[in-house]
């Protein structure tokens, strides 16, 4: 697969909602460290505030070492997200004195250097997170292979900054749809009793609300209950009269 359908490919399926997130990102992961190279590779994403978690992560070493990150804010990953740019490491081993905990892990772990790749778009946004490539051995990335991960890392970024838009869209368009519910149950209501009662709807629905608020129910959840005809359900009758609302 070259560069450029790899970049596709991890937008279709960021943007396919039928795939979760993290198993898409996962994917990306895992194809990053076959087309790249390195001996693992890994997503950091940026919670809201300031936390950071790990998304994706081909291995063990590099899940540890990216929970690391994600606990001390050390490594490379961090300070790309927190700088909004591309940070190589080749050699790890010399960042104990500036990264103590995330060094120690490294080494452990079988990691000799790393490189983090912002997960933003040139057209400007925050940073959702990075794109993380690691290999057990000291030494320089290639031009080639960076270039190659800052576009897959911007692929990312766009397919997850689309994914979270029309997410958001789905979110209002069914809380709009719960509040047309709501309220159409509210009017039917309120005509019922109205009709029942022989009052106007005012007084129908000034009822409707005093009776929800002492039941401590939802004002909807009365409405539908007089609306389907539960027995006993909604207020009476006494209710009514006692609010001050007369026969025709």
């Amino acid at each position: 697969m070259k560069t450029a359908d790899l970049v596709l490919e991890v937008m279709r399926r960021l943007l396919d909602e039928t795939v979760a997130e993290e198993t898409a990102l996962q994917w990306a992961a895992e194809q990053s460290t076959r087309r790249l190279g390195g001996c693992a590779a890994g997503v950091l994403l940026a919670d809201r505030g300031d936390g950071l978690r790990t998304a994706a992560a081909t291995s063990s070493p590099a899940h540890a070492l990216q929970q690391v990150a994600a606990a001390h804010g050390e490594g490379p990953g961090p300070e790309c997200i927190r700088r909004g740019e591309s940070v190589l490491v080749p050699d790890l081993s010399a960042t104990e004195a500036r990264w103590p905990e995330y060094a120690r892990t490294a080494k452990a772990a079988g990691i000799g250097a790393a490189g983090s790749f912002p997960l933003h778009h040139h057209n400007g946004g925050p940073t959702l997170g990075a794109l993380n490539l690691f290999d057990a051995r000291p030494g320089a990335m290639p031009g080639p292979r960076v270039a190659a991960a800052q576009d897959l890392a911007d692929a990312l970024a766009l397919g997850l900054r689309q994914r979270r838009k029309s997410q958001a869209a789905h979110c209002k368009i069914a809380q709009l749809q719960q509040a047309l519910t709501s309220r159409v149950l509210i009017e039917q209501a309120k005509g019922m009793l109205a009709e029942r009662w022989q009052t106007d709807v005012q007084t129908a629905f000034d009822v409707l609300r005093k009776y929800a608020r002492a039941q401590q129910l939802r004002l909807v959840k009365v409405a539908g209950a007089v609306v389907e005809r539960r027995p006993g359900a909604g207020p009476p009758a006494a209710d009514r009269r006692q609010s001050g609302g007369s026969e025709r």
